[in-house]
């Protein structure tokens, strides 16, 4: 029986295992008291590393974020140990060795003992590096939108002001011509 409930764990883990990869999900739990990091999924691939890397704490999960981002990745956990929140979510970028960025987003559960201390966070972190391009093609979209717009706006008031321009110019050369026949 034991056996048997063994088995069952493996294939249980190994569908987990699975379903994660196949949506590019990580899951985690950070036990804040031994700052130990747990992660199943596919962390390797996700932060451009190589097949077993593996978070071991806080501080080396902290070094494989942008430095941009870091405050504020920090500023979550901080608020969370403080007993401030139960869950968060926030976006952050990790570079990678080919000088690009992956876009991840973390969602967490701040957990906390009788005492109202910080034990767990559990969470999962997925890739949202598509999302972010497609929402960046979107901005470049409408911005070159706006932008034709202002400028057949603009072509809307010059084509006047130069058409009476032209009839100005043409004007006060008819104007020179009488003169000069005039003497």
């Amino acid at each position: 029986e034991r056996k048997q409930m063994d088995e069952k764990l493996r294939e249980s883990e190994e569908q987990l295992r699975l379903a994660l990869d196949a949506a590019n999900t990580v899951a985690w739990v950070w036990k804040y008291n031994d700052n130990k990091i747990t992660a199943i999924g596919p962390v390797a691939k996700m932060f451009g590393k190589p097949v077993g890397f593996r978070h071991e704490d806080l501080e080396s999960f902290i070094q494989n974020i942008h430095p941009d981002d870091r405050e504020s990745v920090l500023a979550v956990l901080q608020s969370g140990i403080k007993g401030n929140k139960q869950n968060d979510s926030i976006e952050f970028r990790i570079p990678l060795a080919d000088g690009s960025n992956r876009w991840l987003e973390m969602t967490g559960r701040f957990e906390y003992d009788p005492e109202g201390r910080l034990a767990h966070v559990r969470g999962i972190m997925c890739d949202i590096t598509e999302r972010k391009q497609m929402e960046k093609n979107e901005r470049l979209s409408t911005l070159g939108k706006m932008a034709s717009g202002i400028a057949h706006d603009f072509n809307n008031v010059l084509v006047p002001i130069i058409g009476f321009s032209e009839l100005l110019l043409a004007d006060s050369r008819i104007l020179d011509d009488r003169k000069e026949l005039r003497h």
